[in-house]
């Protein structure tokens, strides 16, 4: 059997899924084959558990830690991991949530858990992505005025945009105090939108207007020109400055030129 058919079915056999491997693995300790896959299930899909717990503990804190324990094991079973950096496992985990069927009490009874559960994955994303130079303020006013208008600015690669109905900012907040997290909470009147950023190495979360967050989502798909076209966020973009200031946008895109930085892919390594 060829390496990598050997590799992948290991894979499935870690997962669970039925495969031929048994005959590549000889006894050992008086464990078959079929029991020492079984012992190396169990250790790796622990260590999923954890990594879950570790990209989610606010999400585990309102649960519990046996509930989350429980929904974190159905979810390992049914999403076996794609690759091997950990960092990038457990994306999915808050659709996983919304998704839940009503029979799953404890998750029924708190319908902000996926918005809280999105926070905590973009505050992950934003603390393992690649540092990325300022904006280069300088090749930007080499530009033509015509080429400044055409141009597409681009978010830093850790910021994170949502919008929510529910007061996830304000647990966010009394994590960051270490106070307890509220269990029952009431919708807000109206959306709140979150901006997640990185000051230094730490993660953070900024409230932000619907019109800034509508903004900074479009900014990569439209050219400034564009943008001004678009009443809905003209208000928003005089902050722009203050955005490249704070590091939120950190290169531009100019016609045919190319980037003015190469944007690192997440999680790199």
């Amino acid at each position: 059997m060829q390496l990598a058919t050997l590799q992948h079915q290991f894979l499935q056999a870690i997962s669970g899924a039925e495969t031929s491997l048994t005959e590549y693995i000889a006894p050992q300790a008086g464990h078959t084959p079929t029991e020492r896959l079984r012992i190396y299930r169990r250790n790796t899909q622990g260590t999923y558990r954890k990594t879950l717990q570790a990209i989610y503990p606010m999400t585990c804190a309102v649960l519990g830690a046996s509930c989350f324990q429980t929904l974190a094991q159905h979810y390992v079973c049914d999403h076996p991991a794609t690759h091997w950096n950990l960092n990038q496992y457990g994306a999915g985990f808050p659709v996983y949530l919304a998704n839940l069927p009503d029979a799953f009490h404890a998750v029924s009874d708190l319908p902000y858990l996926a918005d809280l559960s999105q926070l905590e994955l973009l505050l992950h994303q934003a603390y393992y992505v690649a540092d990325v130079t300022p904006f280069p303020v300088n090749d930007y006013a080499a530009l033509t005025a015509s080429e400044q208008a055409s141009a597409r600015l681009q978010l830093a690669p850790e910021i994170g945009l949502m919008q929510t109905s529910w007061p996830i900012y304000a647990i966010w907040q009394h994590w960051q105090q270490q106070d307890s997290l509220p269990t029952s909470l009431s919708g807000l009147q109206s959306p709140d939108a979150l901006c997640i950023h990185r000051a230094g190495l730490q993660p953070q979360v900024s409230r932000v207007s619907l019109v800034a967050c509508q903004l900074l989502t479009q900014l990569e798909q439209y050219s400034l020109a564009e943008l001004a076209a678009q009443p809905e966020v003209v208000p928003a973009m005089s902050d722009l400055p203050d955005y490249i200031a704070r590091g939120w946008v950190s290169r531009f895109i100019a016609g045919n030129r190319p980037p003015s930085s190469d944007k690192p892919a997440l999680f790199p390594g």
